[in-house]
C-alpha cells in the first residue's frame, strides 16, 4: 500500500480516537444521536480534517525528514518508529484537541 495512504489513514484514526474520546467522557450520557453530534463538532471535525490534510502534504514533500531517535534515545530499551507514520497519527490526534479546544473557547467568548 502507499505510505501516504497509509499516513493518511493513521492521521484520520487520530482524529477518530480524539472525537470517540470526546464522546465517552461526555457529561450528558444520553443515547448517541448522529445528528445533534454533526451539529456540534462539524466546524471542529472539518477545520481539523483540512488542516490535517495540508499537514499531510507538507510533511511528504520530497524534502522533509521526520525523525523521532532523539525523543526515544532516553528510554531503558530501544524503540524505534517510523517518523512520518508516527507524526501522521500525533497530527490527526493532537490537532483535533487543539481545534476543538480552539472552537468551543471562541464560541463560549461569543455567548
Amino acid at each position: 500500500m502507499n505510505q501516504v495512504i497509509i499516513d493518511s489513514i493513521l492521521c484520520f484514526i487520530g482524529i477518530l480516537v480524539y472525537f470517540m474520546n470526546r464522546y465517552a467522557n461526555r457529561q450528558n450520557k444520553t443515547k448517541l444521536s448522529w445528528k445533534y453530534w454533526w451539529n456540534d463538532n462539524a466546524p471542529e471535525f472539518f477545520s481539523t480534517l483540512l488542516l490535517n490534510i495540508a499537514l499531510m502534504i507538507l510533511i511528504h514533500l520530497p524534502d522533509s525528514e521526520v525523525s523521532f531517535t532523539k525523543v526515544f534515545e532516553q528510554l531503558p530499551f530501544g524503540l524505534k518508529l517510523a517518523g512520518v507514520p508516527t507524526l501522521s497519527f500525533l497530527l490527526g490526534l493532537g490537532l483535533s484537541a487543539i481545534f476543538y479546544s480552539l472552537f468551543k473557547t471562541k464560541t463560549k467568548i461569543k455567548k
